[in-house]
């Protein structure tokens, strides 16, 4: 079965492009991957709602700073399912990885809304959001841990 692809958001890994939709529920976040090609296997990831929370006095709390899933945590993910089964170009059922965020580096410091924020304010882009860390264009350039592990 063909997925429409309109509004994915593409990343290219290991010369493979990829694409990918992350999406909020009411329990976690979402996280589809396909290979840009027809009738691959869809990869599907859910995250929790990792962030801060801020008790008051009162009794009441806050919840803020929110993870966000950017093109560095898509690329995580794909590298590790490729190391656990993951057959992007074959027909089969969806491989779905469940606690996912225990299995991966989040980069939590830098990948929180704060933190992107913040980067964005003072004029840097997300480093998260490279196209060294995105695209095989970067494998000269020093890689995570997971770009070893894949090799």
């Amino acid at each position: 079965m063909a997925y429409p692809k309109k509004g994915l958001r593409k990343i290219t890994v290991h010369d493979r492009r990829y694409l990918w939709s992350a999406k909020g529920t009411d329990w976690d976040i979402s996280l589809h991957v396909m290979a840009d090609a027809d009738d691959g296997q869809v990869l599907s990831a859910p995250f929790p709602y990792l962030q801060d929370r801020t008790d008051f006095e009162d009794g009441s709390a806050m919840l803020d700073n929110q993870f966000v899933i950017t093109p560095y945590t898509v690329r995580e993910v794909i590298l590790y399912a490729l190391d656990h089964g993951w057959k992007p170009l074959e027909r089969g059922a969806p491989l779905h990885i469940p606690d996912i965020e225990d299995k991966i580096d989040l980069r939590l410091g830098q990948n929180k809304e704060h933190a992107i924020k913040e980067r964005i304010e003072q004029g840097v882009a997300p480093q998260s959001a490279t196209r060294a860390e995105s695209d095989s264009a970067g494998k000269d350039k020093p890689q995570p841990e997971s770009e070893a592990r894949s090799r």
